[in-house]
């Protein structure tokens, strides 16, 4: 059974029926530009669908899967199929006739790429976007869900009343107390720090909760001096409200620790990025995740054309190896009938008898 590009499985079915193995009209050998572009052209395609689901952020997650589900079926079930075909009956030639490894090789190369290189391409997208709508596309999109504060104060302020809280820009009293951090070593170091009216714990009792935490990961010595986000820029203090999912229970473990190693109550701690601008940084994370998903999409399809390059860049030295050829052709028949056909036959000097044909 050989593979056409068209995918017609009748006549698949029809030949693993009989005994005769005959050559079938199907792609084999080097490709030329134009068929070189179309045998890349589902992948891109492909990759473009699943990229654009997998960083949607106006979907819903079901139907996102549902949609994934459907661009996977689509682009794996011709050829998935017609390789297991094309699997059916190379075992079926090796148990009737003669099967050389050149026309195997020959006739089998691009069906298999044609399965592999969709299998690629939804892979590296489906990690590409979901890398970045979790770090970039995502918590923006929450972040922009939840609410904006600005002239915050510490010493007034709670997790209860700041529980919406998105992005956060605090007054000028506010403060980090960098040498009174706390740190929790879990799968890597969690790192948290208090915001504080200016910048340093008191040691008096109080009943005003510490719910406020700067944060980051391994940037503190654990215990040790606290180097997450803007700890180094001068001006107002600023924060991204921290809300992976992953990362939440490890610097609750954090702020729990640092409140029993200092004596203070953390009831509701709220968690944030240490940035010096935060509109600023909310912003550039949005544009971050556009630009790069605009540049994966133009990225990846010129990957797997050059990826097709190269495959047929082998193909070609195979063929020129000798480690992959057609059947030889036939024995030139006698008369002036057979001359224009015979003629035609000149590029194929290396093709075998018609016995060793691998459909």
């Amino acid at each position: 059974v050989l593979h056409d590009m068209g995918g017609d499985f009748v006549d698949h079915f029809s030949q693993l029926k009989t005994r005769t193995i005959t050559r079938s009209h199907g792609t084999g050998g080097p490709l030329n530009g134009s068929r070189l572009c179309l045998f890349v052209l589902p992948s891109a395609v492909t990759f473009i669908c699943v990229e654009l689901l997998q960083t949607s952020t106006s979907l819903s997650p079901s139907l996102i899967k549902v949609l994934t589900i459907v661009v996977v079926a689509l682009a794996l079930l011709e050829p998935l199929f017609t390789n297991v075909l094309l699997l059916l009956g190379s075992l079926r030639s090796l148990c009737h006739s003669r099967v050389r490894g050149s026309a195997l090789l020959f006739w089998l190369w691009w069906p298999i790429w044609r399965l592999l290189l969709p299998m690629a391409a939804i892979y590296f997208a489906f990690e590409s976007g979901s890398f970045l709508y979790k770090h970039n596309l995502f918590p923006h999109l929450r972040l922009q869900q939840l609410q904006g504060y600005t002239d915050v104060d510490p010493s007034i302020a709670t997790g209860k009343r700041l529980q919406d809280s998105g992005v956060v820009e605090f007054n000028s009293s506010a403060g980090v107390d960098r040498a009174r951090s706390g740190c929790v070593r879990e799968s890597g170091t969690y790192c948290v720090a208090p915001i504080v009216l200016g910048g340093v714990v008191q040691n008096t009792s109080t009943t005003h909760p510490q719910d406020l935490f700067v944060v980051g990961m391994d940037c503190c010595g654990c215990p040790g001096e606290f180097r997450c986000g803007a700890w180094n820029i001068p001006g107002a203090l600023g924060g991204l409200r921290v809300l992976d999912t992953e990362k939440l229970p490890h610097y609750v473990n954090a702020a729990q620790e640092w409140g029993a190693t200092y004596g203070k109550s953390v009831k509701r701690p709220l968690f944030y990025e240490w940035v010096a601008d935060p509109l600023v940084a909310f912003n550039e994370l949005g544009d971050q995740g556009v630009e790069m998903k605009m540049l994966l999409l133009l990225v990846g399809p010129i990957a797997l054309l050059l990826v097709g390059f190269m495959l047929n860049l082998v193909m070609m030295l195979l063929c020129r190896l000798g480690l992959a050829a057609p059947v030889e052709k036939p024995v030139r028949t006698a008369g002036i009938g057979h001359m224009w056909a015979n003629s035609k036959d000149k590029s194929y000097d290396s093709i075998s008898s018609p016995q060793y044909v691998i459909l």
